[in-house]
């Protein structure tokens, strides 16, 4: 589930819109979820998984 949907129905009426985190069952911050069947480096827990090299 996005964790934005709401934003455009609320971002017009809102004076803020605040993101909070709290405990849960399953982390919403990917950098910090236990993936214990992934076999190659994702962002965001690496910067650059493709190692793109800014020199073409």
């Amino acid at each position: 589930k996005s964790t934005n949907h709401f934003y455009a129905g609320f971002e017009p009426i809102g004076a803020e819109i605040i993101y909070v985190s709290a405990p849960s069952s399953y982390p919403s911050n990917p950098a910090v979820t236990d993936y214990r069947k992934l076999t190659r480096p994702v962002w965001p827990r690496v910067k650059d998984p493709w190692k793109v090299s800014s020199k073409g």
